[in-house]
């Protein structure tokens, strides 16, 4: 250490300083603010929502007309740094009078507000302060300390006193600082020159004051000590004084210490000091020089078989892959997750902009790219876990600077009236990803920010990236939660032309499918959203609505190139070194008209690419009641297994910690039913050689001891497993058909019954179940009972496939459609060589509900029925005199049939979803191993085992062969060649075994 700086002295004017203001980089940037409303509810709650920017002199005006609600917001999404005397707005009202708020959340998540000032209709600009004094801790939020911890996440400018009717208009001229009323300070320190990243620092401090301190706010006025590095707070501590500010006396030193510790991962290079206590001041600082930790050989991260599963391995050596991802980045939650083994983090970031505000904007302009909130959160995370391994989550938007330069590239969308209007996210415009100078540029930004976390003294910790975009993050098509019907910009248009060509070829073959003479690659237009909801049964008619089919088809496949795109540009400026993955597939989570419309029926695009190296989504939000509940990953697993991808699981089920009531996203009523949930989702993923990571989103929270120390077990256990063989040998297939879903009309209610509705009776059969695409037919040789919930389309080359399965003794089952569909054509005549059943189409509507025959006894004690009551055409009735009644429709067709050949059978049923106890006799006449009667989950795979039960009680569990059984959970030997074993498990509760070979 260099010696150090002994003395400074300050006397600065009083009144000087009160004056001074610093305003708030950024604060009139239009695309730093955002409505935090979906379009759907701005539509709901607003006639009139703008935001946008003005001249003379340079402002933004806010203008609204609210349709309901006594308020209206909007969101500043970049943080203020240090503490103030006074948050200052240059403003004027030129709507009707309102009070307006303004509310802060602070570095830890608490929000924190002030009371409101009133606003008269006015023409004049006023300067309006909201003192440090006034700040308290919002009604509804906790914070520990009860102190405003900077920098701050967002601020909030809040109207109040409005109503529906009114036009309110408010413009924002400026945001400031102002360091308020203060007094001079003189401040003796022991200041290094020099330090080391990594260094903890003792630094002496003597302050004497030259008048009391004024009130503040912010709680306990605190001091502290830090470090700067242009603008960026690198380092910071909290001075420990020897006597309380209470204690004080002008003209009397009061001496303290500053623990700084400076981060092992902070860059090198210069640096200067700051010294901060709110209402005093002192001169500026010296600079001192940081020496940095070298920058780290990057890792190298792959996805490779380990045990029989796609695994995660860091410089070739397999990870534990649970992992911890943050909304709200806290250094306690890291510790915590730390603590408790975890190894794997995620924070949120973005190359350019970010949609939902969960990270501020680093593409400040054309020329100017900012990545310190980044950097400072990798440094807060490998300061509570320097083993970490990170893995950020990084969002891909748009500034709006780009937007205004690129109109073009804006979202529109159809409110119902066949005129294209723009889509806005939280008030801001949206780029499609249909445009090329979008993708262009932020390939670009993308490239940029790897290079600089590649050049980081971090570097060799972070082993991926997360690509994320779309609605909720998760790569749905903008506006699918809102029942908006997107994209209708001139970039999608003309992307939908290109797509027409490669699929089509000749203008003719165009023609004929959509029997529009006239159209060509040129002129073909966008369906209307009319269009696009018409509906005439099930199924879209080929005969009229044929584009609005092209149309669902081309969103899928924009989605999936957007992607690949995206994924293509990581592995080459990573050479291929580091992960890449996204949320992507939900064909087992996304009905109503979403399922159509949110561009996710392309999964098997995204598992053939090579750059794709992990896929994920949350535990599906259908089935989260412990017990009564049917844990499911939202895409067809086994897929993603045959594809040889780590599939991510998000946890995100919340606690009883986090705000919300009982049941609401899977939230349990205490810390004893969190266990019981975490214990189910955990040992599902593992069963079924997942990964997963906890979430804090929603503001969900784990820091309870108890908990903690569950988690810690669990993260234990899941680096044991990872060990373990967990090669797929289900013999029960659920077989989807996502693409053929763009051919289902728009928000089918039938698609939910046949596909998410069957999973828990299926799940509950006494077999392992697995999730397939209808793409990935060869990968189910394994497989003796395939059941196809809903198969709509099939090419060639499927119907090839499906035949090749007709064999081996198996049971395939076919529900409603048995692929009715081909090249966009109705297929009558193909029906039966793909379901081996006769079948007639009918326009005919009733209710599709099967009523088992009495007397049949090739499936004996099954009685009663099953489906719907809700009427749906087309259906497609039996018209072969060679399979066996086994059920039949009100009207007495037959409804569920079997057909025996020699070397397999062939079932169809018109009406799902099926019950379990049908599907166990199925099972059976398959040669299933069942391990359990119908009732309860079970999950298997290599060595594992897993139960999951609704009731309590004690369950025997028949093996395939005789083993030796461990309780996972427990460690207990429950014995040595058992064929099978008895288990009490409480309600709701789940039981986690190794069952290798007996010796």
């Amino acid at each position: 250490m260099t010696r150090p700086w002994p003395l400074l002295v300050a006397c600065l004017p009083l009144l000087a300083m009160a004056q001074e203001e610093s305003p708030l980089r950024g604060a009139l940037d239009r695309g730093a603010w955002d409505f935090a409303r979906e379009q759907g509810r701005i539509e709901r709650e607003f006639s009139l929502l703008t935001l946008t920017p003005g001249t003379a002199p340079e402002h933004l005006d806010w203008a609204f007309q609210l349709r309901e609600g006594g308020f209206a917001d909007i969101f500043w999404r970049r943080p203020i740094a240090a503490p103030f005397g006074n948050l200052r707005l240059r403003l004027r009202n030129l709507g009707a009078p309102l009070k307006l708020a303004v509310k802060l959340a602070d570095a830890g998540g608490a929000e924190w507000t002030v009371a409101p000032v009133d606003l008269p209709t006015s023409a004049a600009w006023r300067a309006v302060d909201f003192p440090a004094a006034d700040w308290r801790v919002a009604g509804w939020s906790k914070d520990p300390d009860g102190r405003l911890d900077f920098p701050t996440q967002y601020l909030a400018l809040i109207a109040f006193g409005v109503g529906p009717g009114p036009r309110y208009q408010v413009q924002l001229a400026g945001l400031a600082t102002t360091p308020g009323p203060a007094v001079a300070a003189t401040l003796r320190a022991d200041l290094p020159r020099r330090v080391s990243a990594g260094e903890p620092l003792q630094v002496p401090l003597q302050l004497t004051l030259s008048a009391a301190l004024p009130a503040a706010g912010f709680g306990p006025q605190v001091a502290r000590l830090g470090l700067l590095r242009g603008e960026d707070l690198t380092a910071a501590a909290i001075v420990a004084w020897e006597r309380p500010l209470s204690a004080w006396v002008p003209g009397q030193p009061v001496q303290g210490v500053a623990r700084l510790h400076c981060s092992r991962w902070l860059p090198g290079g210069e640096h200067r000091w700051l010294f901060e206590l709110p209402g005093a001041t002192v001169a500026a600082l010296p600079a001192c020089q940081v020496v940095g930790r070298p920058v780290g050989r990057p890792p190298q991260a792959q996805v490779a078989a380990v045990g029989g599963v796609p695994a995660l391995l860091v410089n070739g050596r397999p990870v534990n892959s649970t992992a911890y991802a943050a909304y709200g980045p806290t250094p306690e939650v890291f510790r915590q997750f730390g603590n408790a083994g975890v190894r794997l983090f995620s924070i949120m970031g973005t190359p350019t902009a970010h949609g939902y505000g969960l990270a501020v904007d680093c593409w400040l302009d054309p020329t100017t790219f900012d990545y310190e909130q980044l950097d400072q959160r990798f440094r807060m995370v490998l300061d509570q876990c320097p083993e970490a391994w990170l893995f950020p989550r990084l969002y891909l938007a748009a500034p709006s600077w780009w937007l205004d330069q690129h109109p073009e590239a804006a979202v529109l969308y159809d409110p119902g009236d066949g005129r294209p209007v723009p889509f806005r996210q939280g008030g801001r415009l949206i780029p499609s990803w249909a445009s090329l100078p979008w993708r262009e540029a932020t390939n670009a930004a993308l490239r940029k920010l790897i290079a600089h976390v590649e050049a980081q003294p971090y570097a060799d910790r972070v082993i991926g990236y997360h690509l994320a975009s779309g609605t909720t993050e998760e790569w749905m098509m903008w506006g699918a939660n809102d029942d908006c019907w997107t994209d209708y910009s001139p970039a999608a248009a003309a992307g939908f032309r290109t797509w027409l060509q490669r699929r089509y070829s000749t203008a003719e073959r165009l023609q004929t499918a959509w029997r529009q003479p006239a159209v060509g690659f040129a002129t073909a237009a966008i369906p209307t959203r009319q269009e696009r909801a018409r509906s005439a049964g099930v199924l879209r008619d080929p005969a009229t609505d044929t584009p609005s089919t092209d149309y669902a088809r081309y969103l899928s496949d924009l989605t999936a190139e957007t992607i690949n795109g995206f994924a293509a540009t990581v592995k080459d400026a990573t050479a291929r070194q580091r992960l890449c993955g996204v949320f992507y597939g939900y064909s087992l989570q996304l009905f109503g008209q979403r399922q159509q419309n949110a561009g996710h029926l392309a999964l098997d695009a995204v598992l053939r690419s090579r750059d794709i190296d992990f896929v994920c989504s949350p535990t599906s939000y259908a089935f989260r009641a412990p017990g009564s509940g049917t844990t499911h990953f939202m895409a067809p697993h086994g897929s993603v297994l045959a594809h040889g991808k780590l599939w991510f699981n998000e946890n995100d089920i919340r606690t009883s910690l986090a705000p919300g009531a009982v049941g609401e996203w899977g939230r349990a009523a205490d810390v004893a039913g969190d266990i019981v949930q975490q214990n189910r989702d955990l040992a599902h993923s593992l069963v079924h050689g997942a990964a997963q990571w906890w979430f804090d989103v929603g503001r969900n929270r784990y820091d309870d001891p108890q908990l903690m120390q569950r988690l810690g077990e669990l993260t234990r256990l899941a680096g044991q497993v990872g060990q373990l063989d967990r090669t797929p040998r289900e013999e029960v297939a659920l077989v989807v058909d996502a693409r053929g879903l763009a051919a289902v009309n728009v928000g089918e209610p039938l698609t939910g019954e046949l596909m998410l509705h069957q999973l828990p009776p299926a799940a509950r059969l006494g077999a392992p179940l697995g999730h397939f695409d209808l793409t990935d037919l060869p990968a189910l040789r394994r497989h003796k009972l395939i059941v196809f919930a809903g198969l709509w389309e099939a090419s060639a080359e499927q119907r090839r496939q499906v035949a090749a399965l007709q064999g081996e003794g198996r049971v395939l089952v076919f529900v409603y459609a048995p692929a009715p569909l081909r090249d966009g054509e109705w297929d009558d005549a193909g029906v039966a060589a793909v379901c081996g059943l006769k079948l007639r189409r009918s326009d005919q509507a009733q209710p599709l509900r099967v009523t088992y025959a009495a007397g049949q006894n090739l499936l004996p004690g099954l009685s009663g029925s099953y489906g719907s009551s809700r009427a749906a055409r087309p259906q497609w009735l039996v018209d072969d005199p060679a399979a066996t009644v086994l059920g039949t429709l009100p009207d007495g067709q037959p409804g569920l049939v079997l057909r025996r050949y020699p070397t397999w059978t062939a079932v169809y049923s018109a009406a799902g979803p099926l019950p379990a106890e049908l599907l166990a006799a199925l099972a059976d006449r398959a040669g299933v191993h069942r391990y359990r009667d119908p009732g309860d989950i079970v999950w298997a795979a290599g060595e594992l085992l897993g139960l999951n039960v609704s009731g309590a009680g004690r369950r025997t569990v028949r093996l395939p062969a005789a083993a030796r059984v461990t309780d996972l959970f427990s460690g207990a030997l429950l014995g040595e060649r058992l064929t099978q074993f008895e288990v009490d498990l409480p309600a709701a509760g789940t039981g986690l075994y190794r069952v290798t070979a007996a010796r």
